[in-house]
Protein backbone atom coordinates (compact mmCIF):
# COMPACT_ATOMS: atom_id res chain seq x y z
CA UNK A 1 0.00 0.00 0.00
CA UNK A 2 1.28 2.96 -1.02
CA UNK A 3 1.91 6.56 1.08
CA UNK A 4 -0.76 8.06 -0.29
CA UNK A 5 -3.80 5.32 -0.13
CA UNK A 6 -2.82 5.20 3.79
CA UNK A 7 -2.95 9.07 4.68
CA UNK A 8 -6.55 8.81 3.00
CA UNK A 9 -7.83 5.94 5.11
CA UNK A 10 -6.41 8.44 8.04
CA UNK A 11 -8.18 10.87 7.01
CA UNK A 12 -11.66 9.21 6.69
CA UNK A 13 -10.60 7.69 10.65
CA UNK A 14 -11.52 10.81 11.98
CA UNK A 15 -14.28 11.41 13.73
CA UNK A 16 -16.07 14.37 13.20
CA UNK A 17 -17.39 16.53 16.09
CA UNK A 18 -20.52 19.36 16.55
CA UNK A 19 -19.24 22.98 18.01
CA UNK A 20 -20.56 23.62 21.12
CA UNK A 21 -20.62 27.94 21.03
CA UNK A 22 -24.44 29.56 20.69
CA UNK A 23 -25.40 33.23 20.18
CA UNK A 24 -27.31 33.22 23.56
CA UNK A 25 -23.70 33.83 25.01
CA UNK A 26 -23.86 37.23 23.74
CA UNK A 27 -26.30 38.37 26.25
CA UNK A 28 -24.15 38.15 29.15
CA UNK A 29 -21.99 40.12 27.21
CA UNK A 30 -24.61 42.92 25.72
CA UNK A 31 -25.76 43.30 29.85
CA UNK A 32 -22.28 43.08 30.74
CA UNK A 33 -21.42 46.56 28.39
CA UNK A 34 -24.61 48.23 29.22
CA UNK A 35 -24.52 47.72 32.75
CA UNK A 36 -20.64 49.05 32.99
CA UNK A 37 -21.81 52.04 30.31
CA UNK A 38 -24.32 52.34 32.87
CA UNK A 39 -21.77 52.84 35.73
CA UNK A 40 -19.47 54.68 33.52
CA UNK A 41 -23.23 57.12 33.02
CA UNK A 42 -23.84 57.25 36.25
CA UNK A 43 -20.10 58.28 37.84
CA UNK A 44 -20.11 61.05 34.65
CA UNK A 45 -22.81 62.67 35.82
CA UNK A 46 -22.74 62.42 39.41
CA UNK A 47 -21.95 65.59 41.19
CA UNK A 48 -18.70 66.74 42.99
CA UNK A 49 -17.84 65.43 46.83
CA UNK A 50 -17.72 68.16 49.03
CA UNK A 51 -16.40 68.31 53.02
CA UNK A 52 -17.98 70.49 55.32
CA UNK A 53 -16.24 70.98 58.62
CA UNK A 54 -19.22 71.21 61.54
CA UNK A 55 -17.95 71.32 65.23
CA UNK A 56 -21.14 68.99 66.16
CA UNK A 57 -23.27 66.46 63.87
CA UNK A 58 -26.09 66.13 66.30
CA UNK A 59 -29.02 65.00 64.00
CA UNK A 60 -27.15 64.22 60.93
CA UNK A 61 -26.92 60.72 59.32
CA UNK A 62 -25.04 59.18 56.95
CA UNK A 63 -27.08 58.06 53.51
CA UNK A 64 -30.04 60.06 54.45
CA UNK A 65 -29.39 63.65 55.79
CA UNK A 66 -30.01 65.77 52.66
CA UNK A 67 -28.49 68.97 51.54
CA UNK A 68 -31.08 72.15 50.18
CA UNK A 69 -30.77 75.16 49.28
CA UNK A 70 -34.41 77.59 48.98
CA UNK A 71 -36.33 74.23 49.94
CA UNK A 72 -34.85 72.53 47.03
CA UNK A 73 -32.87 68.80 47.49
CA UNK A 74 -29.47 69.59 45.62
CA UNK A 75 -27.45 66.34 47.62
CA UNK A 76 -27.21 64.33 50.38
CA UNK A 77 -24.48 63.00 52.82
CA UNK A 78 -22.87 60.55 52.60
CA UNK A 79 -19.80 60.00 55.33
CA UNK A 80 -19.38 61.51 58.77
CA UNK A 81 -15.88 61.27 60.12
CA UNK A 82 -14.14 63.05 63.07
CA UNK A 83 -11.42 65.18 62.12
CA UNK A 84 -7.65 64.08 62.58
CA UNK A 85 -7.31 66.74 65.42
CA UNK A 86 -10.44 65.08 67.17
CA UNK A 87 -12.53 69.09 67.46
CA UNK A 88 -14.29 69.03 64.73
CA UNK A 89 -16.76 66.40 62.85
CA UNK A 90 -16.00 66.07 58.67
CA UNK A 91 -18.95 65.66 56.80
CA UNK A 92 -18.73 64.60 53.20
CA UNK A 93 -21.36 65.37 51.30
CA UNK A 94 -22.27 64.82 47.00
CA UNK A 95 -23.53 67.68 45.03
CA UNK A 96 -25.52 66.98 42.68
CA UNK A 97 -23.90 68.00 39.02
CA UNK A 98 -26.65 70.63 38.49
CA UNK A 99 -25.97 72.18 41.36
CA UNK A 100 -22.13 72.27 40.98
CA UNK A 101 -22.06 75.94 40.18
CA UNK A 102 -23.31 76.82 43.66
CA UNK A 103 -20.21 76.00 44.82
CA UNK A 104 -18.01 78.96 45.80
CA UNK A 105 -15.73 80.46 47.72
CA UNK A 106 -18.33 82.21 50.07
CA UNK A 107 -20.83 79.94 49.94
CA UNK A 108 -22.55 79.04 53.27
CA UNK A 109 -23.62 75.72 54.66
CA UNK A 110 -25.47 75.12 57.95
CA UNK A 111 -27.66 72.99 59.85
CA UNK A 112 -31.14 73.65 60.61
CA UNK A 113 -32.82 72.41 63.08
CA UNK A 114 -35.35 73.46 65.84
CA UNK A 115 -34.18 76.88 67.15
CA UNK A 116 -36.13 79.60 69.57
CA UNK A 117 -34.75 82.79 70.10
CA UNK A 118 -35.57 86.67 70.70
CA UNK A 119 -36.21 86.80 67.11
CA UNK A 120 -39.00 84.40 66.55
CA UNK A 121 -39.04 80.79 66.21
CA UNK A 122 -37.45 78.83 63.22
CA UNK A 123 -36.62 75.24 61.71
CA UNK A 124 -40.23 73.91 63.46
CA UNK A 125 -40.68 71.66 59.60
CA UNK A 126 -37.41 69.54 60.70
CA UNK A 127 -39.63 67.94 63.29
CA UNK A 128 -41.36 65.75 60.84
CA UNK A 129 -38.84 65.79 57.85
CA UNK A 130 -35.85 66.26 60.08
CA UNK A 131 -32.29 68.09 60.04
CA UNK A 132 -30.64 68.51 57.27
CA UNK A 133 -28.65 71.17 55.70
CA UNK A 134 -29.04 74.38 54.47
CA UNK A 135 -27.14 75.77 51.81
CA UNK A 136 -26.39 79.62 51.00
CA UNK A 137 -25.12 80.14 47.31
CA UNK A 138 -21.88 82.06 47.17
CA UNK A 139 -21.19 85.33 45.19
CA UNK A 140 -17.57 84.85 44.30
CA UNK A 141 -16.14 83.86 40.95
CA UNK A 142 -13.44 81.16 42.78
CA UNK A 143 -14.79 77.59 42.83
CA UNK A 144 -14.25 75.72 46.37
CA UNK A 145 -14.72 72.11 47.71
CA UNK A 146 -13.60 72.29 51.32
CA UNK A 147 -15.78 74.17 53.80
CA UNK A 148 -16.09 75.56 57.21
CA UNK A 149 -20.11 74.90 58.15
CA UNK A 150 -21.72 77.41 60.71
CA UNK A 151 -22.88 77.21 64.32
CA UNK A 152 -25.72 79.42 63.76
CA UNK A 153 -28.03 80.22 60.89
CA UNK A 154 -26.68 83.56 58.82
CA UNK A 155 -28.34 86.40 60.35
CA UNK A 156 -28.06 87.42 56.43
CA UNK A 157 -27.45 84.97 53.92
CA UNK A 158 -24.45 86.21 51.98
CA UNK A 159 -26.33 86.62 48.25
CA UNK A 160 -28.74 89.49 49.86
CA UNK A 161 -28.28 92.96 48.24
CA UNK A 162 -27.02 95.75 50.66
CA UNK A 163 -24.28 96.74 51.96
CA UNK A 164 -22.19 95.62 54.82
CA UNK A 165 -21.44 98.55 57.66
CA UNK A 166 -19.18 98.27 60.82
CA UNK A 167 -20.59 100.31 63.72
CA UNK A 168 -18.29 101.23 67.16
CA UNK A 169 -19.04 101.79 71.02
CA UNK A 170 -16.44 103.18 73.47
CA UNK A 171 -18.88 101.70 75.98
CA UNK A 172 -19.91 98.47 77.09
CA UNK A 173 -21.09 94.97 75.07
CA UNK A 174 -25.16 96.71 74.53
CA UNK A 175 -25.82 94.91 71.35
CA UNK A 176 -26.03 90.85 70.51
CA UNK A 177 -26.00 89.36 67.05
CA UNK A 178 -29.19 89.87 65.00
CA UNK A 179 -30.44 92.56 67.15
CA UNK A 180 -32.12 95.52 64.47
CA UNK A 181 -30.84 98.37 62.78
CA UNK A 182 -34.44 100.71 62.41
CA UNK A 183 -35.64 103.27 59.94
CA UNK A 184 -38.28 105.57 60.77
CA UNK A 185 -39.69 101.99 62.43
CA UNK A 186 -38.63 99.86 59.86
CA UNK A 187 -36.16 96.96 60.44
CA UNK A 188 -33.98 97.74 57.74
CA UNK A 189 -30.86 95.64 58.53
CA UNK A 190 -29.28 93.61 61.59
CA UNK A 191 -26.35 93.00 63.47
CA UNK A 192 -24.12 89.96 62.31
CA UNK A 193 -20.98 89.73 64.54
CA UNK A 194 -19.67 91.17 67.63
CA UNK A 195 -15.72 91.82 68.18
CA UNK A 196 -14.15 93.28 70.99
CA UNK A 197 -10.84 94.65 70.79
CA UNK A 198 -8.74 94.52 73.75
CA UNK A 199 -5.77 96.95 72.83
CA UNK A 200 -8.82 99.87 71.67
CA UNK A 201 -11.47 98.64 73.88
CA UNK A 202 -13.75 99.08 71.69
CA UNK A 203 -16.97 97.04 70.57
CA UNK A 204 -16.97 96.42 66.60
CA UNK A 205 -20.43 95.46 64.90
CA UNK A 206 -20.56 94.29 61.86
CA UNK A 207 -23.64 95.01 60.65
CA UNK A 208 -25.62 94.43 57.17
CA UNK A 209 -27.91 97.27 55.66
CA UNK A 210 -30.88 95.85 53.12
CA UNK A 211 -31.24 97.19 49.90
CA UNK A 212 -32.28 99.36 48.97
CA UNK A 213 -32.15 101.14 52.52
CA UNK A 214 -28.48 100.72 52.20
CA UNK A 215 -28.52 104.22 49.74
CA UNK A 216 -29.57 105.87 52.74
CA UNK A 217 -26.13 105.33 54.36
CA UNK A 218 -23.96 108.54 54.12
CA UNK A 219 -21.04 110.48 55.17
CA UNK A 220 -22.83 112.56 57.25
CA UNK A 221 -25.27 109.78 58.93
CA UNK A 222 -25.46 109.46 62.50
CA UNK A 223 -26.51 106.01 64.63
CA UNK A 224 -27.72 106.31 68.17
CA UNK A 225 -29.41 103.73 70.47
CA UNK A 226 -33.22 103.88 70.55
CA UNK A 227 -33.37 100.38 72.83
CA UNK A 228 -36.64 99.89 75.25
CA UNK A 229 -38.46 103.18 76.73
CA UNK A 230 -36.45 106.70 76.93
CA UNK A 231 -38.28 109.04 79.24
CA UNK A 232 -36.95 112.57 79.44
CA UNK A 233 -38.06 115.34 82.58
CA UNK A 234 -38.16 119.06 80.64
CA UNK A 235 -39.01 121.88 81.48
CA UNK A 236 -42.36 121.02 78.87
CA UNK A 237 -43.30 118.37 80.71
CA UNK A 238 -42.44 114.52 80.96
CA UNK A 239 -41.99 112.76 76.80
CA UNK A 240 -41.93 108.89 76.18
CA UNK A 241 -40.17 107.80 73.36
CA UNK A 242 -40.10 104.65 71.57
CA UNK A 243 -38.74 103.27 67.93
CA UNK A 244 -41.15 99.82 68.07
CA UNK A 245 -42.54 97.40 69.62
CA UNK A 246 -39.36 94.70 68.85
CA UNK A 247 -37.16 97.34 70.41
CA UNK A 248 -39.02 96.63 73.55
CA UNK A 249 -37.56 93.30 73.44
CA UNK A 250 -34.27 93.75 72.57
CA UNK A 251 -31.84 96.69 71.39
CA UNK A 252 -32.36 98.46 68.81
CA UNK A 253 -30.00 101.51 66.51
CA UNK A 254 -31.37 103.88 64.03
CA UNK A 255 -30.01 106.38 62.32
CA UNK A 256 -30.17 109.40 60.30
CA UNK A 257 -28.94 113.43 59.09
CA UNK A 258 -28.91 115.15 61.61
CA UNK A 259 -30.93 118.56 60.70
CA UNK A 260 -29.52 121.29 59.17
CA UNK A 261 -26.78 119.18 57.78
CA UNK A 262 -26.42 117.93 54.02
CA UNK A 263 -26.97 115.04 53.07
CA UNK A 264 -23.26 114.31 52.22
CA UNK A 265 -21.83 111.62 49.82
CA UNK A 266 -22.90 107.51 49.64
CA UNK A 267 -21.04 105.76 52.28
CA UNK A 268 -19.08 102.67 50.67
CA UNK A 269 -18.75 99.26 52.17
CA UNK A 270 -17.50 98.56 55.54
CA UNK A 271 -17.79 102.22 56.30
CA UNK A 272 -17.23 102.99 60.07
CA UNK A 273 -19.68 104.88 62.27
CA UNK A 274 -20.01 105.78 66.15
CA UNK A 275 -22.88 104.59 68.05
CA UNK A 276 -24.21 107.77 70.27
CA UNK A 277 -26.42 107.42 73.48
CA UNK A 278 -29.59 109.09 71.98
CA UNK A 279 -30.14 111.42 69.14
CA UNK A 280 -29.50 114.91 71.30
CA UNK A 281 -25.37 113.25 71.44
CA UNK A 282 -25.58 112.12 67.95
CA UNK A 283 -27.13 115.46 66.15
CA UNK A 284 -24.52 117.44 68.79
CA UNK A 285 -21.58 119.04 66.32
CA UNK A 286 -18.68 117.48 65.85
CA UNK A 287 -15.26 120.42 66.11
CA UNK A 288 -12.18 119.37 65.85
CA UNK A 289 -10.51 122.08 67.65
CA UNK A 290 -10.82 122.95 71.56
CA UNK A 291 -8.45 124.73 74.13
CA UNK A 292 -8.33 123.47 77.40
CA UNK A 293 -7.92 124.89 80.67
CA UNK A 294 -7.90 124.18 84.73
CA UNK A 295 -10.02 124.97 87.64
CA UNK A 296 -9.10 124.59 90.98
CA UNK A 297 -12.51 123.30 92.91
CA UNK A 298 -12.45 124.49 96.40
CA UNK A 299 -15.77 123.07 96.93
CA UNK A 300 -16.89 119.48 96.48
CA UNK A 301 -16.84 117.67 93.47
CA UNK A 302 -19.39 114.80 94.20
CA UNK A 303 -22.02 114.87 91.27
CA UNK A 304 -19.43 116.23 88.58
CA UNK A 305 -18.86 114.05 85.77
CA UNK A 306 -16.15 113.63 83.06
CA UNK A 307 -18.62 114.83 80.17
CA UNK A 308 -20.34 117.31 82.00
CA UNK A 309 -21.42 120.68 80.05
CA UNK A 310 -19.27 123.82 80.44
CA UNK A 311 -21.92 126.89 79.77
CA UNK A 312 -21.52 130.17 79.54
CA UNK A 313 -24.91 132.00 80.22
CA UNK A 314 -26.64 128.38 79.28
CA UNK A 315 -24.79 128.10 76.24
CA UNK A 316 -23.09 125.32 76.24
CA UNK A 317 -19.49 126.33 75.13
CA UNK A 318 -17.12 123.18 76.58
CA UNK A 319 -17.26 120.07 78.51
CA UNK A 320 -15.46 118.47 81.51
CA UNK A 321 -12.33 116.26 80.08
CA UNK A 322 -10.93 114.92 83.46
CA UNK A 323 -11.97 115.23 87.49
CA UNK A 324 -8.83 115.28 89.88
CA UNK A 325 -6.42 114.33 86.50
CA UNK A 326 -2.82 112.98 86.93
CA UNK A 327 -0.48 114.22 84.50
CA UNK A 328 2.82 113.78 86.25
CA UNK A 329 4.29 110.06 87.07
CA UNK A 330 3.59 110.07 90.85
CA UNK A 331 0.27 109.79 88.88
CA UNK A 332 -1.90 111.58 91.56
CA UNK A 333 -2.33 115.13 92.05
CA UNK A 334 -2.59 116.71 95.54
CA UNK A 335 -2.08 120.26 96.00
CA UNK A 336 -0.88 121.95 99.41
CA UNK A 337 -4.59 123.77 100.15
CA UNK A 338 -6.51 120.59 99.07
CA UNK A 339 -8.17 122.20 96.29
CA UNK A 340 -9.22 119.56 93.22
CA UNK A 341 -8.02 120.31 89.92
CA UNK A 342 -10.43 119.80 86.76
CA UNK A 343 -9.51 119.92 83.48
CA UNK A 344 -12.22 121.36 81.14
CA UNK A 345 -12.48 122.49 77.43
CA UNK A 346 -13.52 125.33 75.44
CA UNK A 347 -14.67 125.70 71.52
CA UNK A 348 -13.76 127.66 69.60
CA UNK A 349 -16.50 127.30 67.02
CA UNK A 350 -19.11 127.37 69.85
CA UNK A 351 -17.76 130.48 70.82
CA UNK A 352 -18.47 131.64 67.07
CA UNK A 353 -14.79 131.24 65.95
CA UNK A 354 -13.35 128.77 63.38
CA UNK A 355 -13.16 125.43 63.85
CA UNK A 356 -9.29 125.87 63.53
CA UNK A 357 -6.00 126.38 64.69
CA UNK A 358 -6.58 130.39 64.20
CA UNK A 359 -10.12 129.91 65.93
CA UNK A 360 -8.11 128.53 69.64
CA UNK A 361 -5.52 131.30 69.00
CA UNK A 362 -8.51 133.99 69.29
CA UNK A 363 -10.41 132.07 71.54
CA UNK A 364 -7.12 132.45 74.15
CA UNK A 365 -6.66 135.78 73.84
CA UNK A 366 -10.25 136.34 74.67
CA UNK A 367 -10.27 134.18 77.03
CA UNK A 368 -7.20 136.05 78.73
CA UNK A 369 -8.97 139.36 78.74
CA UNK A 370 -12.10 137.63 80.28
CA UNK A 371 -10.19 136.75 83.12
CA UNK A 372 -8.40 139.33 84.04
CA UNK A 373 -11.63 141.56 83.51
CA UNK A 374 -13.70 138.81 86.29
CA UNK A 375 -14.55 135.81 83.99
CA UNK A 376 -15.46 133.39 87.23
CA UNK A 377 -15.98 129.88 86.79
CA UNK A 378 -18.54 128.00 89.62
CA UNK A 379 -20.39 124.33 90.08
CA UNK A 380 -24.29 124.33 89.60
CA UNK A 381 -26.54 122.27 90.11
CA UNK A 382 -27.90 120.99 86.25
CA UNK A 383 -30.30 118.63 87.77
CA UNK A 384 -32.50 118.66 91.48
CA UNK A 385 -33.54 115.04 90.49
CA UNK A 386 -29.81 113.74 89.72
CA UNK A 387 -27.74 115.99 91.66
CA UNK A 388 -25.27 116.02 88.48
CA UNK A 389 -23.84 118.96 87.87
CA UNK A 390 -22.15 121.53 85.45
CA UNK A 391 -19.45 124.33 84.93
CA UNK A 392 -20.99 127.59 84.99
CA UNK A 393 -18.45 130.87 83.51
CA UNK A 394 -20.11 134.34 84.52
CA UNK A 395 -18.30 137.79 84.80
CA UNK A 396 -17.84 139.34 88.27
CA UNK A 397 -16.20 142.66 87.97
CA UNK A 398 -15.69 143.08 90.98
CA UNK A 399 -13.11 140.43 91.23
CA UNK A 400 -10.85 141.52 88.35
CA UNK A 401 -7.06 140.52 88.31
CA UNK A 402 -3.86 140.85 86.45
CA UNK A 403 -2.60 138.09 86.72
CA UNK A 404 -3.14 134.71 84.98
CA UNK A 405 -2.41 131.29 87.03
CA UNK A 406 -1.05 128.14 85.23
CA UNK A 407 -1.51 124.64 86.06
CA UNK A 408 0.20 121.54 84.87
CA UNK A 409 1.02 124.64 81.57
CA UNK A 410 -2.64 125.20 81.05
CA UNK A 411 -4.11 128.41 82.22
CA UNK A 412 -6.16 128.50 85.00
CA UNK A 413 -9.87 130.01 84.59
CA UNK A 414 -10.50 131.19 88.38
CA UNK A 415 -13.08 129.90 90.69
CA UNK A 416 -16.27 131.28 92.63
CA UNK A 417 -17.91 128.76 95.63
CA UNK A 418 -20.84 126.80 94.22
CA UNK A 419 -24.44 127.49 94.81
CA UNK A 420 -24.49 124.75 98.00
CA UNK A 421 -21.62 126.57 99.45
CA UNK A 422 -23.05 129.69 98.84
CA UNK A 423 -26.26 128.64 100.07
CA UNK A 424 -24.78 127.25 103.28
CA UNK A 425 -23.33 130.27 104.10
CA UNK A 426 -26.30 132.67 103.73
CA UNK A 427 -28.09 130.70 105.94
CA UNK A 428 -25.17 130.15 108.48
CA UNK A 429 -25.18 134.36 108.12
CA UNK A 430 -29.56 134.23 109.09
CA UNK A 431 -28.96 132.01 111.90
CA UNK A 432 -26.41 134.66 113.10
CA UNK A 433 -28.19 137.44 112.71
CA UNK A 434 -31.48 135.75 114.77
CA UNK A 435 -29.45 134.66 116.98
CA UNK A 436 -28.13 138.40 117.56
CA UNK A 437 -31.82 139.88 118.43
CA UNK A 438 -32.85 140.14 121.65
CA UNK A 439 -35.90 137.78 121.32
CA UNK A 440 -35.29 136.00 124.56
CA UNK A 441 -36.12 139.21 126.54
CA UNK A 442 -39.28 140.35 124.44
CA UNK A 443 -40.37 136.47 124.78
CA UNK A 444 -40.50 136.60 128.60
CA UNK A 445 -42.43 139.96 128.65
CA UNK A 446 -45.05 138.97 126.44
CA UNK A 447 -45.19 135.38 128.50
CA UNK A 448 -45.30 137.22 131.38
CA UNK A 449 -48.46 139.55 129.72
CA UNK A 450 -50.41 137.02 127.92
CA UNK A 451 -50.39 135.84 131.87
CA UNK A 452 -51.71 138.74 133.00
CA UNK A 453 -54.58 138.72 129.79
CA UNK A 454 -55.55 135.45 130.35
CA UNK A 455 -55.95 136.33 133.90
CA UNK A 456 -57.98 139.81 133.25
CA UNK A 457 -60.24 137.98 130.45
CA UNK A 458 -61.27 135.39 133.41
CA UNK A 459 -61.75 137.52 135.85
CA UNK A 460 -63.65 139.10 133.54
CA UNK A 461 -65.62 136.04 132.42
CA UNK A 462 -66.51 135.80 135.74
CA UNK A 463 -68.09 139.12 136.60
CA UNK A 464 -70.05 138.65 133.18
CA UNK A 465 -71.66 135.36 134.67
CA UNK A 466 -72.38 137.39 137.53
CA UNK A 467 -73.72 140.41 136.57
CA UNK A 468 -76.13 137.53 134.19
CA UNK A 469 -77.17 135.87 137.42
CA UNK A 470 -77.95 139.26 139.10
CA UNK A 471 -80.12 140.84 135.92
CA UNK A 472 -81.78 137.47 136.22
CA UNK A 473 -82.41 137.67 139.71
CA UNK A 474 -83.31 141.33 139.91
CA UNK A 475 -86.13 140.29 137.09
CA UNK A 476 -87.49 137.77 140.20
CA UNK A 477 -86.90 139.48 143.09
CA UNK A 478 -85.34 142.74 144.37
CA UNK A 479 -84.22 144.13 140.53
CA UNK A 480 -82.58 147.41 142.27
CA UNK A 481 -81.10 146.03 145.54
CA UNK A 482 -78.84 143.38 143.60
CA UNK A 483 -77.78 146.37 140.94
CA UNK A 484 -76.71 148.50 143.62
CA UNK A 485 -74.34 145.28 145.02
CA UNK A 486 -73.57 144.84 141.26
CA UNK A 487 -72.34 148.20 140.82
CA UNK A 488 -70.50 148.53 143.83
CA UNK A 489 -68.43 145.27 142.95
CA UNK A 490 -67.63 146.65 139.04
CA UNK A 491 -66.66 149.84 140.74
CA UNK A 492 -64.04 147.82 143.27
CA UNK A 493 -62.74 146.36 140.08
CA UNK A 494 -62.41 149.66 138.27
CA UNK A 495 -60.83 150.57 141.41
CA UNK A 496 -57.94 147.92 141.04
CA UNK A 497 -57.07 149.22 137.42
CA UNK A 498 -57.17 153.00 137.72
CA UNK A 499 -54.39 155.43 137.36
CA UNK A 500 -51.87 154.97 140.09
CA UNK A 501 -52.88 151.30 140.91
CA UNK A 502 -50.54 148.58 141.02
CA UNK A 503 -52.35 147.09 138.05
CA UNK A 504 -52.26 149.87 135.97
CA UNK A 505 -48.40 150.61 136.34
CA UNK A 506 -47.95 146.68 135.26
CA UNK A 507 -50.09 147.20 131.95
CA UNK A 508 -48.23 150.43 131.07
CA UNK A 509 -45.14 148.99 131.49
CA UNK A 510 -45.81 146.23 129.35
CA UNK A 511 -47.28 148.55 126.82
CA UNK A 512 -43.95 150.30 126.84
CA UNK A 513 -41.69 147.20 126.43
CA UNK A 514 -43.45 146.33 123.47
CA UNK A 515 -43.25 150.07 122.08
CA UNK A 516 -39.24 149.31 122.26
CA UNK A 517 -39.06 146.24 120.33
CA UNK A 518 -41.13 146.90 117.84
CA UNK A 519 -38.67 150.19 117.21
CA UNK A 520 -36.22 147.97 117.23
CA UNK A 521 -37.43 145.31 114.09
CA UNK A 522 -38.65 148.20 112.39
CA UNK A 523 -35.65 149.29 109.93
CA UNK A 524 -35.50 144.84 109.38
CA UNK A 525 -39.17 145.09 109.12
CA UNK A 526 -38.55 147.64 106.14
CA UNK A 527 -35.32 146.07 104.35
CA UNK A 528 -37.50 142.98 103.99
CA UNK A 529 -40.52 145.00 102.73
CA UNK A 530 -38.06 146.68 99.96
CA UNK A 531 -35.75 143.54 99.32
CA UNK A 532 -37.40 139.82 100.48
CA UNK A 533 -34.34 138.10 99.22
CA UNK A 534 -31.62 139.93 101.61
CA UNK A 535 -31.91 137.98 103.83
CA UNK A 536 -30.42 134.89 101.89
CA UNK A 537 -28.51 136.82 99.14
CA UNK A 538 -27.45 139.66 101.47
CA UNK A 539 -27.81 143.01 100.90
CA UNK A 540 -26.06 144.37 97.75
CA UNK A 541 -26.69 142.48 94.32
CA UNK A 542 -25.09 143.50 91.23
CA UNK A 543 -26.13 142.86 87.40
CA UNK A 544 -24.01 140.55 85.30
CA UNK A 545 -21.00 141.74 83.23
CA UNK A 546 -21.92 141.26 80.10
CA UNK A 547 -19.19 140.36 77.57
CA UNK A 548 -17.35 142.75 75.31
CA UNK A 549 -15.53 142.78 72.02
CA UNK A 550 -11.68 143.03 72.22
CA UNK A 551 -10.86 146.85 71.51
CA UNK A 552 -9.16 147.04 68.36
Amino acid sequence: MSDSDRDEQARAAVVSRDSNWSVIWLLPLVALAIGGWMLFEQWRDQGPLITISFNSAAGLEAGKTRIRTRDVEVGQVENITLSGDDESVLVEVRIDREAERLLRADTQFWIVSPRIGLSGVSGLNTLLSGVYIELAPGQAKARRYTFVGLNEPPVTPSNTPGMPIVLSSAGPVAYSVGDAVVYRGLVVGQIEEVDFNVDERVVYYQTFIKAPYHRLITDNTRFWNVSGIRIDLTTDGISVQTASLQSLLTNSVTFGVPEGNADGTPATEGSYFPIHPDYAAASSPRYKHAVEYVLLIDDSVRGLQVGAPVEYRGIKMGEVLAINFASRADGMVMLDDYRIPVLVSLEPAKAGYADSKAGEQRIREQTELWIKGGLRAQLKTGSLLTGKLLVELQHYEDESTEEIVHFDGRPVIPTRPGEISQLTYKIEALLDKLNDLPLEGTLEDISVTAREFNETAASTKQLTEQLQQWFNKAEQEQLLGNLNEALESFSGLAAGYASGSSGHGEIMALVETLNARLQELQPLLLRLNQRPNSLVFGAEQKDDMQPKAKSP
